[in-house]
């Protein structure tokens, strides 16, 4: 109906690379309405030489993987995402997310962190070793602003279960702004 009502004659879909349902109801209002979309997506991570990737397909996956694989897990997966690691048991949880979890969100035992990216790797090694992290979990968001958990993780030789990606609805996609911006003068 937004659409519609506002005469739009092009969607560019920039939402997060996990943001999977917002991007499924634009694909969907699109096709309603008849309006061409497009998906502007950063490029993935690249596992790099020296990283020790283990690749899950979603955030319940790394979950069940979690135990094997450390004691001091970091998370980086979203504070809406933590309930899937509810499961987990033997491992002691650092949890940071941009804002506070909801008491419904909060598991037990878990530390939770709050900050924003950018952050430094200097940062980022000094908080895995403060909490003694083995294991980091994240999703493969891409971009700058996080990257350096990735980069000091790969120094400190930490195993990284890293989710892959959901799927992009068909349609056209592209990595760039100036791709987008091409796309909607064509």
């Amino acid at each position: 109906s937004w659409i519609r009502e506002n005469a739009t004659d092009a969607v560019i879909d920039a939402t997060h690379p996990f943001a999977a349902q917002i991007t499924t109801n634009t694909a969907e209002a699109c096709v309603a309405a008849g309006v061409p979309r497009l998906k502007l997506v950063r490029p993935a991570w690249e596992n790099q030489p020296g990283d020790d990737w283990i690749p899950a397909a979603n955030v319940t996956d790394a979950a069940a993987r979690l135990s094997s694989l450390g004691k001091h897990a970091f998370l980086s997966v979203g504070r809406q995402e933590v309930a899937a690691f509810a499961i987990v048991a033997g491992t002691t949880l650092i949890i940071r997310s941009i804002d506070p979890p909801d008491d419904a969100d909060r598991l037990p035992g878990a530390i939770f962190i709050t900050g924003r990216g950018p952050f430094t790797i200097a940062d980022e090694i000094a908080l895995f070793r403060d909490h003694k992290t083995d294991v980091l979990v994240s999703k493969n968001a891409g971009g700058d602003a996080t990257y350096a958990k990735i980069a000091a993780a790969r120094e400190l030789g930490l195993k990284v279960i890293m989710i892959g990606r959901p799927p992009v609805p068909a349609g056209d996609v592209v990595d760039s702004v100036d791709a987008a911006l091409a796309w909607l003068s064509a």
